[in-house]
């Protein structure tokens, strides 16, 4: 039989390819039309690149966990149980994501008040930022695949 991170695999990457690349267009056409600055620009293309990998993991953990094969329509699955519960696990990481580093850049977000002297992000505060994004969704993704994996093994054992 095949092994089951095989099977995880050839599900996980044709699902993240394109998901990838439509968020990596809109983010690039997204920050064109705003002017970001270089180095938010490069942390929003990694963190967009790093949420998908893991929306897309989770996904597909929750898939394994809560299998619809019933459906009349695919619109009924994203109200299943497992739908249900991918879009709070993808809600709350990317929350985390954006709180964590809402936190890390808080500096060069004051600095653009009225009365404060605006300044550019400092590299400490970009490194930080991107270090809490790939611990965040590196975890969730992982996370995810490794209890899908459990799962299958678990339902051919036993």
């Amino acid at each position: 039989p095949v092994e089951a991170g095989e099977i995880l695999r050839s599900k996980y990457w044709p699902g993240l390819v394109p998901l990838t690349s439509l968020a990596l267009l809109l983010t690039v056409l997204t920050n064109v039309v705003l002017g970001v600055p270089p180095v938010l620009y490069f942390l929003s293309m990694v963190s967009i690149a790093l949420l998908t990998a893991s929306f897309t993991a989770q996904a597909l953990a929750w898939g394994v966990f809560f299998p619809v094969f019933e459906s009349e329509n695919a619109a009924q699955i994203p109200t299943s149980i497992g739908g249900l519960l991918y879009m709070l696990g993808a809600l709350g990481s990317l929350g985390l994501v954006v709180l964590c580093q809402g936190w890390a850049l808080r500096g060069y977000f004051v600095s653009g008040l009225p009365g404060r002297v605006p300044r550019s992000v400092a590299a400490s505060e970009a490194a930080v930022a991107l270090a809490i994004t790939v611990g965040v969704t590196m975890i969730a993704a992982v996370g995810s695949l490794r209890a899908a994996e459990a799962r299958i093994e678990s339902k051919r054992s036993g």
